[in-house]
């Protein structure tokens, strides 16, 4: 090896770590402002922030955002409380699962109506709330809404009840399948197509649109029939340049719109979903290409990450082998596609779909032991929280890599890029932003509102 190539590896390696810890440092940010903004979920005594940002400097997130709020707001982490943020972080799904299942068979409402319901879920002037089902029966609220099924938003949400829900007709689905709230409380609604949420003179109208985040997922539109002002409510949502033009054919003026801002921070900037799927489909073919016995698994949650594997099952003619519970979720989810890809056999298909969690090499190793046909398992990490700020970077990264397993993170995800929102936020222009995420300090906030104030004054 030359002097020259010599350089040039360790300035290659001295910048890819000084990327590594860039990375780790704003994601810890973004999972310590969300810890600050639950003090009354998840008590300091429960996770320790040291023990938090000593995981982080070592290994980059196994898991997203959801999966990291779902697992820190059950039952299970409040009864372990020396738990360190890895064991937490690395919770097997099933159990997590398990322990949703247990939480829907509880009244809730007692347990929370201490809580008192945060302003960024309601809507102002109105009895409408959104994503809130843990703050107990809401004083001056009797409609509630859920843009999706995914547990931090649902969290809190059983079997007991008792108001008016506002839904997807695919989340519809999953709240009385596996909820099993009564039907007579729950309304269904269309897509683009206005209802009234109150009737007489100061009614409040809503429809749906699609979120563009998981099967099911929508924003609200509130139109206010006494002043004609317009309210939109994201939701989670992934404003790709389609939902932009979209919604841009509606010509609304819009008053407020209370905005997902999961990754509001310049770090950010994601390869376009359409692009960075096909990166994934064609990962995947030269795989098999090279080594035809080789199984591919792909991460997913209960419900999420269907784009990826659908993609790559339909372009190399392959089923999907999915677990019983995952068999349940897309039964709710209205896609005959989908079901006849999938299969409960997995000798039957090598491309198998399990939890985002189980993507270690540990439980790779166990997985794939099942499966001595299988030389090699390469599995597909598809989640934002893998993004490297690098120029160079296509949105494709090796994340780890031991032996005959290799765990590739892949930047597909379900919420906007740093870059979508402003493309969002300057299309819409609306009067007033509400954020919905990172909410907790006051740092956070106004960098934010500077990111806001730029979008809108300064063309």
């Amino acid at each position: 090896m030359t002097m020259k190539s010599s350089k040039r590896d360790l300035s290659l390696a001295s910048r890819s770590q000084t990327e590594t810890k860039k990375r780790a440092k704003t994601q810890a940010n973004t999972l310590l402002n969300y810890f600050e903004s639950n003090k009354k979920l998840v008590a300091p005594a429960e996770v320790k922030q040291s023990s938090i940002l000593e995981y982080v400097k070592k290994e980059t997130y196994e898991t997203s955002a959801e999966e990291i709020k779902s697992d820190l707001e059950s039952k299970s982490v409040k009864e372990e409380a020396d738990k360190s943020a890895f064991s937490i972080l690395m919770q097997k799904k099933a159990e997590k699962e398990q322990a949703i299942e247990v939480k829907t068979e509880i009244p809730e409402a007692k347990k929370h109506t201490e809580r008192k319901c945060p302003f960024y879920k309601r809507i102002e002037g109105t009895r409408i709330v959104v994503d809130a089902f843990s703050y107990g029966d809401i004083e001056n609220c009797d409609a509630y809404f859920l843009s999706h099924y995914h547990y931090d938003h649902f969290i809190g949400l059983n079997k007991h009840f008792k108001n008016k829900l506002f839904c997807s007709k695919i989340t519809a689905n999953l709240v009385l399948k596996q909820i099993k709230v009564d039907k007579k409380y729950i309304v269904p609604l269309e897509l683009d197509k206005f209802v009234n949420v109150y009737d007489g003179e100061d009614s409040v109208q809503v429809t749906c649109i699609d979120a563009n985040h998981c099967p099911g997922s929508v924003m609200f539109l509130f139109r206010f029939k006494k002043t004609g002002k317009y309210v939109l409510h994201t939701g989670d949502f992934r404003a790709s340049d389609e939902l932009v033009q979209r919604f841009a054919l509606r010509n609304l003026t819009i008053d407020t719109i209370h905005l997902d801002t999961t990754y509001c921070d310049s770090y950010y900037k994601f390869v376009p979903q359409k692009k960075i799927i096909s990166i994934g489909v064609e990962l995947a073919r030269k795989e098999l290409e090279k080594q035809s016995n080789t199984l591919i698994v792909c991460g997913s949650y209960t419900i999420g990450k269907e784009r990826i594997f659908m993609a790559i099952a339909e372009e190399l003619a392959l089923k999907v082998s999915v677990t019983r519970e995952k068999w349940n979720i897309i039964n709710c989810l209205e896609n005959d596609k989908l079901i006849k890809m999938v299969t409960l056999n997995p000798n039957e298909t090598n491309l198998h779909v399990i939890s985002m969690g189980l993507l270690n090499i540990k439980d790779l190793q166990n997985y794939l032991s099942k499966y001595p046909n299988y030389d090699n398992l390469l599995a597909i990490k598809p989640t934002g929280w893998t993004h490297k700020e690098s120029s160079l970077s296509d949105g494709l990264s090796i994340e780890k890599k031991y032996k005959n397993i290799t765990i590739y993170g892949l930047e597909y995800s379900e919420h906007s890029s740093f870059d979508e929102l402003k493309n969002f936020i300057k299309t819409v222009r609306p009067r007033k932003i509400i954020p919905h995420v990172n909410v907790a300090k006051k740092e956070s906030r106004d960098k934010m509102q500077s990111y806001f104030n730029q979008w809108l004054y300064n063309r």
